[in-house]
């Protein structure tokens, strides 16, 4: 936990006036007594946003089912990445913001992400598959992997482009003394 006096130097290593780090610090202590119920009911909030953002995810895929039954491979592919790319930056702006918030819980973001997406794709294959079994339909269904792969691909695409300074700082090599 940073203290007052150690926020107050930073803001005075960043040249911000004094009358600005009076009130950013004063904000700040006022930040630091609030009380545990508040923390715990923002645990809950970031939960719910996250939980409502899954259901309604889930909810929209059911709609991509005709999509996936209908479309022929040139269509199918282009659309369902640009779908997964729309999800996937929905999710990583809510993953993103949760990141930014001292209170919430921490989680590896990376994978919450892949799993939703695999998930995702998997009962959106097992349900196309249904319909067309359902319908009757004589096209044989697109290749499973290929369609996870596309759809996977393009959802983790928003993550990994926001990510993308963390992941060059890990692969850039570190000059020897």
């Amino acid at each position: 936990m940073v203290s007052s006096e150690q926020y107050r130097k930073e803001l005075e290593s960043k040249h911000w006036s004094p009358e600005e780090i009076d009130q950013a610090v004063r904000v700040f202590e006022e930040a630091q007594k609030k009380p545990i119920t508040h923390a715990m009911f923002n645990q809950i909030v970031y939960f719910l946003a996250l939980f409502l953002s899954l259901v309604g995810n889930f909810a929209v895929s059911v709609m991509l089912i005709p999509f996936i039954v209908l479309a022929e491979g040139k269509f199918l592919y282009p659309g369902l990445f640009i779908i997964a790319l729309a999800f996937g930056g929905l999710f990583d702006l809510i993953v993103y913001d949760l990141e930014k918030i001292t209170e919430a819980p921490r989680f590896k973001q990376g994978l919450f992400l892949f799993a939703i997406s695999l998930i995702n794709i998997y009962l959106i294959t097992q349900l196309s598959a249904y319909f067309t079994e359902i319908v009757g339909m004589e096209k044989p269904l697109t290749v499973p992997l290929i369609t996870s792969l596309c759809y996977v691909a393009g959802f983790m695409i928003p993550h990994l482009y926001t990510r993308r300074s963390k992941i060059l700082e890990g692969v850039v090599a570190k000059p020897s003394i």
